[in-house]
């Protein structure tokens, strides 16, 4: 989070209930079965119990995860699985409430961690938990935050810095091998045959937790099939990509065959899309989520 906060967005610029909606019923009708809200903050919608429990109906949708920075997470979480939600994802960087202030820009730390005990009370299980490491920065809190992770049930994935973030310093750079190594040293790493459909890779710790690890380059490129709508309608067949298909003018000028056809033309580049052609340092991620 830049220390100057982000742009919101007016209504008008967002998707409504009804376009995200149809937009799910299109995507599913070109075969995806798994959905995540993410970025900005989707618990700032107030229709998001509904926007869930609406995508669970969906033919052809078999899952409905959301990432949240669970800052609202206390709140919400019954909503949430009632509506259906299969799983959370959480972003939490720090257990130090100076550099929970620093990395965000707010006092939230006890909300967050509440939230997670939350949700984890309300039956969500298989929590997951992510935390960016940067050198000089939060890369001595490795250790407490596998502890925090431990203690609470919950599956922690460490991160990469990535040089998409306008934040980018590679002076704060840390390769995830690193943390891994750290993490085996100390606990004890094993094969694990725990999956999921991020690029995370995960193993076993000596207290039989899960643990993952996710490069942020080039390894993901291979496996990815991820494709991204902003909160505004804006379509990226890549996270880096800078020139996104603008979906809100066309929901409008487009019935669902021709915008299907439409966004079709675009899934289809995806496996030729090189990442390093588009430049770096050109999003935050609190506005794209995970």
């Amino acid at each position: 989070m830049p220390c100057c906060g982000l742009d919101l967005f007016s209504d008008e610029e967002l998707l409504s209930f009804e376009q995200v909606l149809r937009l799910g019923k299109i995507f599913a009708g070109l075969g995806v079965s798994s959905v995540r809200f993410t970025g900005g903050e989707p618990l700032l919608r107030e229709d998001i119990g509904e926007l869930i429990k609406a995508f669970k109906n969906i033919q052809g949708i078999d899952q409905v995860h959301l990432t949240t920075n669970a800052v609202l997470l206390e709140q919400k979480a019954r909503v949430l699985k009632i509506a259906g939600l299969d799983g959370v994802n959480v972003s939490l960087d720090t257990l130090n409430a100076q550099k929970f202030k620093k990395f965000t820009g707010s006092d939230n730390l006890i909300k967050v961690i509440s939230g997670i005990d939350k949700a984890k009370a309300e039956g969500f299980n298989n929590i997951k938990v992510n935390s960016v490491i940067m050198a000089g920065q939060n890369d001595d809190e490795v250790c407490d935050l596998v502890n925090f992770f431990n203690g609470r049930g919950l599956i922690g994935r460490f991160i990469e810095f990535m040089h998409i973030t306008p934040l980018w310093d590679e002076r704060l750079f840390i390769p995830i091998e690193d943390i891994k190594k750290l993490c085996e040293a100390k606990y004890g790493l094993f094969p694990s045959e725990f999956r999921s459909l991020g690029p995370a890779k995960y193993f076993t710790l000596g207290n039989g937790q899960q643990i993952g690890f996710i490069h942020t380059h080039s390894e993901n490129c291979v496996d990815c099939s991820r494709l991204r709508i902003s909160p505004t309608g804006k379509f990226k067949i890549c996270l880096y990509e800078e020139n996104a298909l603008a979906l809100k003018p066309l929901l409008q000028e487009m019935n669902d065959e021709e915008l299907a056809l439409r966004i079709q033309e675009r899934i289809c580049v995806k496996n030729s899309v090189d990442y390093k052609c588009f430049p770096s340092g050109q999003i935050f991620m609190s506005q794209i989520g995970g």
